[in-house]
């Protein structure tokens, strides 16, 4: 992302509604990068119905999944006690590692490596209202219990899209045709307010930190990525920063030589 050249101030939705315009042609440089994931911005919710771990034992679903060869393995990397138990969040979360979080990562490090600013984050936010998160949503067909009771990080692909825009009223994920209403909490409120504080600053600033406080809330500083691949955890009730988020996850899936399963 190459920030805006504006002079726009307010909400994220008035500075890109401020007639601000993207300076983008092919030979552009690239000042800055915001990348990130959700912590379950995985494939699976879209692929099955229901997730397989919610009928099979985790090893025959991860076979299901992975195949015969590499199932087995991916099960002992994520096994379900390292979740609470949750079968079928160590089964989503393997998918999002393996097809967006550390592809994500090796994007930040690749650009980070050329000389670029690069700014990473992981949304790590589950709605505090029933059918905003596609995983709970009927319509999705994961089926109940997708999302273990008490899980508040789980945050499925594109959760995050409506905290950014501060939209409380949208089409479901799933059925265009049904209109969800999604009212934030208190807290949510805060975590609102902080990503319109970071995606707004780094539009016009190409940095999350170019304003120390914002509605009379500080906030904490988002290093760099090369800062020991750091990323901004997005949550609620508070953001945080963690230095090699899933290192060893992604690390497990570096190694791994087959194409396959690879992101094409």
């Amino acid at each position: 992302m190459v920030p805006f050249s504006s002079s726009a101030t307010g909400s994220l939705e008035a500075r890109l509604l401020s007639g601000a315009v993207w300076a983008l042609h092919p030979h552009t440089a690239i000042d800055s990068l915001l990348i990130g994931a959700n912590s379950r911005d995985g494939t699976t919710p879209f692929d099955y119905e229901p997730l397989p771990p919610l009928l099979l034992p985790l090893n025959e679903a991860n076979e299901l999944h992975w195949g015969a060869k590499l199932g087995p393995v991916v099960t002992k990397q994520y096994p379900a006690s390292l979740f609470h138990g949750s079968k079928s969040t160590a089964f989503v979360t393997a998918d999002s590692d393996c097809f967006v979080t550390c592809p994500s990562r090796r994007l930040a490090a690749a650009v980070t490596k050329a000389g670029v600013p690069v700014y990473f984050y992981e949304y790590a936010h589950l709605s505090s209202v029933p059918n905003c998160d596609v995983c709970v949503d009927p319509g999705a067909g994961v089926g109940p219990g997708a999302v273990p009771k008490g899980d508040r990080t789980w945050a499925s692909h594109g959760s995050e899209v409506r905290f950014v825009f501060n939209s409380t009223t949208g089409p479901d994920d799933m059925n265009a045709s049904i209109t969800n209403i999604c009212p934030f909490s208190a807290e949510e409120q805060q975590l609102v307010r902080a990503m319109d504080h970071f995606f707004g600053n780094f539009i016009e600033h190409g940095s999350p930190n170019s304003i120390a406080e914002h509605s009379g809330t500080q906030f904490p500083r988002w290093p760099q990525f090369k800062a020991k691949n750091s990323s901004m955890i997005l949550s609620s009730p508070t953001l945080h920063v963690v230095r090699q988020n899933r290192q060893a996850d992604c690390d497990f899936w570096d190694a791994i030589d087959d194409p396959a399963v690879r992101p094409h």
